[in-house]
């Protein structure tokens, strides 16, 4: 009974205070050196012990399959790790290193930028306008465009990636011969211009196939020529109509500037469409030396 003791003495010890051990185990009896250890009290001992390890092994956190060192570490059941991976906005790939979800937008320098923010304050959409000023006409007439083949007798001006309704429009260049000057529109960004005749009204209501910016007058060659205008009714619902009013300068040599009116009630479009893209081109002439300059009003 002593040795038995002894031995019961010791496992105890042992559990209680193994400073590896995941759970620390007690039992309910203490059995002194020398006592007569009764078989009763021994055998609870043991039975703690035992229902302590049983309950350790039920709940100790084990691996699942063979982890790779570094990976991220995920639960797959109450007691199982396995090797995982972050998901969502920002992901792993079989390993610590993380990273971000592209948003789709590309990386670059944007000018008078349309930007889609989404609720976690990223970037999910950036477009550069087409054209600068804008918000009441503060900004520059910092939009130019030219010709882009010499000869070319026009300039198209696209604005489907604005959302504008008025812009002023500078036409400014030297005739190289009689040459008058004028305006077609179109509803799917340039790839064709309305041409018909009736469909604008200049001078008469549904007359023309253009709006002469020129006012029905050739320009004489070699005259510096600025046509100034405003162009309203572009890129909005077809509720309205698009109408120019400005005026024409013609400069020749020895001779004053004559100014001319462009445009007036009667300038206009028959049709109320989405218009996106307008043209600027001449009949007897070309457009060599000729420049357009752009600024969105509002």
């Amino acid at each position: 009974m002593l040795k038995y003791s002894g031995v019961a003495v010791f496992l105890g010890v042992l559990i209680v205070s193994s400073p590896t051990a995941a759970q620390q185990c007690t039992v309910p009896n203490t059995i002194a050196n020398g006592q007569v250890a009764d078989a009763t009290e021994v055998m609870d001992n043991f039975n703690a012990v035992a229902a302590c390890v049983d309950e350790t092994k039920d709940n100790a956190v084990t691996h699942e399959g063979t982890p790779t060192a570094g990976e991220i570490a995920v639960f797959d059941s109450a007691t199982g790790i396995t090797s995982g991976n972050l998901t969502g906005d920002v992901t792993t790939s079989g390993s610590t290193a993380t990273a971000l979800s592209a948003t789709g937008v590309v990386p670059g320098t944007y000018t008078n930028a349309t930007i889609t923010v989404d609720d976690k304050g990223r970037v999910t959409f950036a477009d550069s306008g087409a054209l600068g000023g804008g918000g009441g006409g503060g900004g520059a007439l910092a939009t130019k465009y030219t010709v882009v083949t010499p000869g070319d007798n026009f300039i198209d001006v696209k604005l489907d990636s604005d959302d504008g309704y008025a812009y002023r429009v500078l036409v400014k260049g030297t005739t190289d011969a009689s040459t008058r000057i004028n305006f077609r529109l179109s509803d799917e960004n340039g790839q064709t211009f309305f041409d018909a005749a009736g469909y604008y009204k200049s001078y008469t209501a549904g007359s023309a196939s253009a709006i002469d910016l020129t006012t029905g007058r050739t320009m004489a060659v070699d005259r510096n020529t600025i046509v100034s205008f405003t162009v309203a009714g572009m890129n909005v619902p077809s509720t309205e109509q698009v109408a120019l009013t400005g005026t024409l300068f013609g400069v020749d040599t020895g001779t004053t500037n004559r100014p001319r009116v462009v445009g007036g009630h009667i300038n206009g479009v028959v049709e109320a469409r989405d218009y996106n893209a307008f043209r600027i081109y001449a009949t007897g002439g070309t457009m060599d030396g000729f420049a357009v300059y752009i600024e969105r009003v509002y």
